[in-house]
């Protein structure tokens, strides 16, 4: 009978390292489900986030539309002041080429 009881006192205690190791298992495969729905609200496509995160977005298009259009503004300017300087430019060449032809 001794036999038969460390027979199954051995058999409990390898039944509870069984039981320990799955439930530690359990635990970190609840904590990896916790970080990755975690991580995936902080993700942009979130629905939850999406709308946010598309107006913060908008304004930011809107902002750079704004820079782009005043810059093409300034560079047409430019082009004209520097059309009319080698106009002007052209034509004093001209002036003083045939002055001293």
């Amino acid at each position: 009978m001794a036999e038969q009881c460390k027979d199954i006192d051995t058999a409990l205690a390898n039944l509870n390292k069984a039981l320990r190791e799955a439930n530690n298992r359990n635990k970190q495969l609840e904590n990896r489900v916790k970080r990755l729905e975690d991580d995936n609200s902080r993700n942009p496509q979130h629905p939850k986030n999406n709308q946010a995160d598309l107006a913060a977005l908008a304004k930011r298009v809107s902002v750079l539309e704004s820079y782009c259009a005043s810059i093409e503004d300034l560079l047409s300017k430019f082009k004209n002041l520097a059309t009319d300087f080698f106009k002007e430019a052209l034509e004093v060449f001209q002036i003083f080429g045939g002055i001293f032809k």
